[in-house]
């Protein structure tokens, strides 16, 4: 991700920074969340299929994934931006050859508490993954 702080204010440059794990998490949420529900839904029927059994997948057999995933993505990225949220901050670099400025931008917290939540984000849902690669593969 980039930000221009030529042409967005230090405010607007917070808020970027801000939204980037919470676009990244919540939309990963939703869309493997979905993806692992249909595994799940067609594990279901196909252990229903091989004993001869009619089975009916209802809405909350599928919907307790994405509520878990999405309220645990969402504690974990509050915690981080009200306790220690990202900010914006230009680090200069020094002068080149010709005497420029060098500089670059990145977003940092203050504190370790945003990397630690971040870090929670990031493992929980890479173990969700792995569970649902390993759901997949034996069904």
């Amino acid at each position: 991700m980039s930000i221009d702080d030529s042409i967005a204010s230090q405010r607007g440059c917070d808020i970027a920074c801000l939204s980037t794990p919470w676009l990244l998490a919540v939309g990963f949420c939703v869309m493997f969340s979905l993806l692992d529900a249909k595994i799940m839904r067609v594990n279901k029927l196909m252990k229903s299929a091989k004993r001869f059994r009619r089975v009916t997948v209802e809405a909350k057999d599928v919907l307790l994934p994405f509520v878990t995933m999405f309220s645990l993505n969402v504690v974990f990225l509050s915690v981080a931006t009200a306790v220690d949220p990202l900010n914006w901050e230009r680090v200069e670099q020094g002068r080149d050859g010709e005497g420029n400025l060098e500089s670059y931008g990145r977003c940092t917290s203050n504190g370790k508490i945003s990397t630690v939540m971040l870090g929670l984000v990031v493992a929980f849902n890479a173990i969700a993954l792995i569970l649902a690669c390993f759901q997949a593969y034996k069904g």
